[in-house]
């Protein structure tokens, strides 16, 4: 992207705001024949950009509130992982 962007390599992605989300400790990186120290040296805490993202934590699920329609998206969301009718393509229309 900073190629793309023209942008100097001190730049990280071309100077556009990226948002990456998740669990970090939770999503690690596949190494090949690698054990586990070798793993961790991969993930991106380790990476030469972590220094140079800002970090921001959500406090409040915006999503899961009192809210009647909001405890049905959280039940759904909550049955996707075990349920073999959501493996695949789902769809979203009636949450959104």
């Amino acid at each position: 992207l900073n190629d793309i962007c023209g942008v100097g390599e001190n730049c990280l992605f071309g100077n556009i705001l990226i948002v990456l989300g998740g669990d970090f400790a939770q999503i690690l990186p596949v190494v090949r024949k690698g054990n586990r120290g070798t793993t961790v040296e991969a993930c991106l805490r380790r990476s030469f950009i972590w220094p140079k993202l800002k970090i921001l934590l959500l406090h409040q699920n915006m999503r899961v509130r009192n809210r009647n329609d909001d405890q049905e998206f959280a039940t759904w969301l909550s049955h996707m992982s075990y349920s073999p009718e959501y493996q695949g393509t789902i769809s979203l229309s009636e949450f959104i």
